[in-house]
């Protein structure tokens, strides 16, 4: 199962690096037609969109080398456990939250926040659940994206996380920001 994602992993690394090529192509063909302006648009983010891909493979193989072959086994088991997968790039699992892109499993044990934070586009909402765990790590979670339709993604991640940890903090507010700055030391 951990092959199934590190093989999306790359697939993704990949799809990046052939667009930021496509981008430079798309920027040359402007600059010879004197479009210099826009070819210039074309040539930074294909740039920033190659320099990105590579980034995130080396981190992805700095992460997998560090991990022991017990871990990589453990993850293994963790992934046959699977109770939600998400359309959102995340798998929900017996004991933990796992992100590909990262290699990592959330445990349920280890997460003292979750809140809900939208971000506004035009005319859409996406939604995040933002985790914050006793190591003070971070994790920003798309649930869903409206477009006059609503998922309902956020609230089975919500109840499954409440289930596993009855102790688990949800949503941002004075008081739990209070209990944070003093327990953990983490800011909010």
């Amino acid at each position: 199962m951990l092959e199934k994602y590190k093989k999306q992993n790359k697939k993704n690394i990949q799809t990046g690096i052939l667009i930021g090529i496509i981008l430079l192509l798309i920027a040359v063909i402007l600059w010879l037609f004197s479009l210099k302006n826009i070819a210039y648009i074309f040539l930074i983010a294909g740039i920033l969109i190659i320099i990105t891909s590579i980034l995130e493979a080396l981190n992805l193989k700095d992460i997998e080398s560090s991990m022991s072959e017990n871990e990589l086994e453990a993850l293994e088991q963790e992934l046959n456990k699977v109770i939600m997968e998400s359309t959102n790039h995340y798998v929900v699992t017996e004991n933990g939250i796992f992100i590909p892109n990262k290699l990592t499993l959330i445990k349920y044990e280890d997460i003292i926040l979750i809140y809900e934070r939208p971000r506004f586009n035009r005319d859409t909402v996406e939604v995040y659940i933002n985790i914050i765990t006793k190591e003070k790590e971070r994790f920003k979670l798309p649930t869903y994206t409206t477009a006059l339709t609503i998922g309902f993604e956020y609230y089975d991640l919500k109840e499954i996380i409440k289930k596993k940890n009855p102790k688990v903090l949800i949503g941002k507010n004075a008081n739990h920001k209070k209990i944070l700055q003093e327990k953990y030391q983490i800011k909010l």
